[in-house]
């Protein structure tokens, strides 16, 4: 009688899937990764940018 929420935050999506094992039922949608998203707000700033952090990946952020 559990229900799983599980996340995974890749470099281009964000995989999220529930999965209730007491009815079987479960659910599973995947979304552009939140780092893609920062980096695109990132791309149209004007100036200098510094990115810090280790909770999330910074490669599509640092690269441009």
């Amino acid at each position: 009688m559990s229900k799983y929420l599980m996340l995974d935050v890749g470099a281009g999506t964000l995989d999220m899937l529930y999965y209730d094992d007491e009815s079987g039922l479960h659910y599973k949608a995947v979304v552009k990764s939140p780092v893609l998203t920062v980096a695109e707000k990132a791309r149209r700033l004007q100036g200098n940018l510094l990115v810090r952090g280790t909770e999330m990946g910074g490669g599509p952020v640092s690269r441009f």
